[in-house]
């Protein structure tokens, strides 16, 4: 398929600087999926991206 691969969490950990758990601990739900959906549309955006999602992305801030 020629897809460059994207998984959302490990991208998300690179560019905050900090793990998924961390960020969580410190900055709450809310501002990490904030961070989340904002980021999952930034990918969404580029050409010939297949993203792998967290596991609440889709029934998270993507949907609301």
């Amino acid at each position: 398929m020629n897809l460059r691969f994207i998984d959302l969490d490990v991208e998300l950990e690179a560019r905050l600087g900090k793990t998924v758990s961390e960020y969580f601990a410190s900055e709450g739900e809310t501002c990490f999926r904030a961070r989340e959906a904002e980021l999952a549309l930034v990918l969404c955006r580029e050409e010939r991206v297949l993203i792998a999602l967290g596991g609440g992305t889709a029934l998270g801030s993507l949907c609301r």
